[in-house]
């Protein structure tokens, strides 16, 4: 005679196997487990009664409780006979399945999301996106070594590590496009729209920038030689750690613009306007700053050997190196 429940017993596994016990059976005291009274679902146990699994020569599902097992909730509508023992069914807990889950939450995410890298090149948020290679964002077609994009609409536009040297975007819309690494050299940009848009580490030689919107554009790291900025928009822009030596800013906008650790060495500021611009540990030996505007901005520990400062203008609020004697060229303005 036997009872059967599927409510899990109180005394959990009395034998201590870690496997996790799925099936309880109650048998009396002293009756083997035979194939007559087994559970058929469960696979029968060996000739002679119940085997214990724990031990080297254990075969099937079966276990032996090594001590009685407590009697059953007396709240259980199901009682065992009086004097019975417990027969303890377990499996091997089964643990491929979270390998294979675990797998397929990371397949599922590559194949979602773009592989992000930390990337100190891409300033504001210094973050740099790089996809993986099914994602990677088109390049705008034609991008190409002397191509034309003369007045052409191309906002966001995507040109990253492309080759445009001597390409032409005088009078382009690209706010916001993407040039970061892309070879820019003799490209033309007079006249464009360039406002928020990427081009750190871009090559810039000889580039030509006149009159070009750059409002808010990061030009982190970007590099070149005799660059052309002249009545650009600069204002607010990134030029953290930029090379621009020998290049033209004559009456550039750089209001508040980032220029910390830039190298302007050589270049010509006549009347540029850097009120509020962050100059610190900039490189200016030998620039032009005649007429320029520095009311309020920091030139803390900045390069300032050599610069010519005839009619240019700061303010009480600038800041100079540290033993920097303020030549009487400039101008202090209230």
């Amino acid at each position: 005679m036997s009872g059967e429940s599927n409510r899990p017993h109180p005394a959990e596994n009395p034998t201590g196997d870690s496997r996790e016990p799925t099936t309880y059976q109650v048998y009396p005291t002293g009756q083997p487990v035979t194939p007559a009274t087994a559970d058929p679902g469960l696979g029968q146990p060996p000739a002679g009664g119940l085997v214990d699994q724990s031990s080297s020569a254990g075969t099937g599902p079966w276990t032996q409780p090594a001590q009685p097992v407590v009697p059953w909730d007396a709240a259980d509508p199901v009682q065992p006979p009086a004097g019975s023992r417990q027969v303890v069914v377990v499996r091997r807990r089964r643990r491929w399945w979270k390998w294979l889950t675990g797998a397929a939450v990371v397949a599922a995410i590559a194949l979602a999301v773009p592989i992000i890298m930390i990337d100190t090149d891409d300033a504001g948020s210094d973050t740099q996106v790089r996809w993986p290679w099914w994602r990677e964002p088109a390049i705008v077609a034609g991008a190409e070594p002397g191509a034309d994009f003369a007045d052409d609409f191309l906002p966001q536009g995507e040109f990253r590590n492309a080759d445009l040297t001597g390409a032409n975007f005088e009078g382009a819309k690209l706010d916001s496009a993407h040039f970061s690494r892309a070879n820019l050299t003799q490209t033309n940009f007079t006249g464009a729209l360039l406002e928020s848009a990427r081009l750190n580490r871009a090559l810039l030689g000889q580039a030509d920038f006149t009159r070009a919107n750059l409002e808010d554009a990061i030009l982190r790291r970007a590099t070149g030689d005799q660059v052309i900025f002249n009545y650009a928009q600069l204002d607010s822009a990134n030029l953290v750690e930029a090379e621009f030596t020998n290049s033209q800013f004559t009456q550039a906008n750089l209001d508040e613009a980032d220029l910390t650790r830039a190298n302007l060495s050589g270049s010509d500021l006549t009347g540029a306007t850097l009120e509020e611009a962050d100059l610190i540990e900039a490189n200016l030996q030998g620039a032009n700053l005649s007429n320029a505007d520095l009311s309020d901005a920091d030139l803390k520990l900045a390069n300032l050997d050599g610069v010519t400062w005839d009619g240019a203008r700061y303010s009480r609020d600038t800041v100079w190196p540290d033993g920097f004697t303020v030549p009487d060229t400039l101008i202090l303005v209230d």
